[in-house]
């Protein structure tokens, strides 16, 4: 589809694969990947075989085929992501749920009508959801534990990525904010968290006598690929490529700032798919028109969506509901809105099993509440206003 004159620009058939899941664009938008799984059959699972096609833009503006690989009981591509223009990472497991199922993350490269394999990074449970951070060059994705990874590209491949546990059930999918500082978590139990994970700081480089280096002499730190090793490694970005050696005069690592949740959001009742995480304002460059917007986006703001059939935005700077209703340590039973501007909530009681039933008018700032009470609540359910008023005139027993 063409964004920019919002039309339809090109369909792409791929008759001899089955449940493509993947999807991406390289960063100059001139490849593009799809991936996915396989079908079950007598003897094999579902997304048990894979599958990674690659498209190549033309000058006529159209994408053709610039590559095909076919994977033979390696698991389904789940998601894609481009890390330059070359290279996408991967994460491969099955959409099927079940724990036992495996999977890994990887590093491929699309040369000139081949897709190469640069490395593995991961190797746990099925793997989901793939971000990438191009400031701090990390990768991020989750798995069917619930447990979320971060990456630095920075380091070797083999280098173990920060891992924590965002969600008590899978997760489904993870985005960087723009500024690369927090990530967005999703999870198959309808939550979406919000995490602080700040990149490492620059290492410090410790002061040696030598100091004189040539402007094509690689970091201090690392060596380049011996002439063995230049085959498989050739266009292969630097920072995949290089090996850690002992040198003088070499840089100080740091220590990473500690992952840190921030807050959860809660409002979907099924599995959350996918997560929009839409920058701040940001003013427009240049002399700006009569009728152009001053500012791209006034706040910063999440959009989800969901199984239930909701795309939800989280507004404002904290990304805060819009009014909170604290309910204290009471189980809630129900809620629902009785007006445009009203809404009422029904909590249960843990020693007397009451049931307080609150009216909250919602106002420019304030929340007013009025109070009933009644015994074992069920449910709680609203009716029109003039029907209310109908009902409650033929019979005084009638609650409304």
């Amino acid at each position: 589809w063409d964004v920019s004159e919002n039309e339809y620009a090109q369909r792409i058939e791929l008759p001899k694969v089955k449940r493509g899941h993947a999807i991406a664009f390289s960063p100059d938008s001139k490849r593009l990947a799809i991936g996915g799984g396989s079908t079950a059959a007598d003897n094999r699972l579902v997304d048990q075989n894979s599958w990674l096609v690659v498209f190549q833009l033309e000058e006529s503006g159209e994408f053709t085929p610039a590559g095909e690989r076919r994977f033979e009981n390696r698991a389904a591509f789940t998601c894609l992501c481009f890390i330059d223009n070359s290279q996408v990472a991967a994460t491969r497991g099955r959409l099927d749920g079940t724990v036992d199922s495996m999977g890994f993350v990887e590093i491929l490269r699309c040369a000139e009508n081949a897709i190469l394999e640069v490395g593995q990074i991961w190797r746990g449970l099925s793997m989901h959801g793939l971000a990438f951070d191009p400031n701090s060059n990390r990768i991020a994705w989750c798995d069917i534990g619930g447990m979320a990874y971060v990456k630095d590209l920075h380091q070797p491949l083999s280098a173990p990525p920060r891992q924590f546990q965002a969600s008590r059930r899978p997760a489904t999918q993870v985005r960087f904010s723009p500024n690369g500082q927090e990530l967005i978590v999703t999870g198959s139990d309808g939550d979406v968290s919000r995490w602080s994970v700040p990149p490492p700081p620059t290492p410090e480089k410790e002061n040696t006598p030598d100091t004189a280096k040539s402007e094509t002499e690689p970091p201090l730190g690392t060596v380049t690929p011996t002439k063995d090793d230049a085959s498989e490694s050739a266009n292969v970005s630097p920072s995949l490529t290089t090996k850690t050696v002992e040198t003088v005069g070499k840089t100080t690592p740091r220590e990473p700032p500690p992952i840190r949740h921030i807050r959860d959001y809660r409002g979907h009742e099924k599995i959350v798919r996918d997560v929009i995480y839409l920058a701040p304002c940001q003013q427009l460059g240049g002399k700006s028109k009569a009728k152009d917007p001053r500012f791209r986006f006034c706040k910063p703001f999440l959009v989800t969506c969901g199984e239930d059939g909701r795309v939800l935005q989280w507004s404002n700077e904290g990304h805060d509901a819009i009014k909170t209703l604290n309910l204290g340590d009471q189980p809630l039973v129900d809620a629902d809105w009785i007006s445009a501007n009203q809404v009422a909530v029904a909590t249960a009681g843990q020693r007397r099993q009451q049931m307080m039933f609150k009216n909250h008018s919602i106002l420019n700032v304030d929340l007013s509440v009025e109070l009933r009470r009644l015994r074992i609540p069920k449910s709680l359910s609203a009716i029109s206003r003039r029907h209310a008023d109908r009902v409650a005139g033929s019979a005084d027993t009638v609650p409304h």
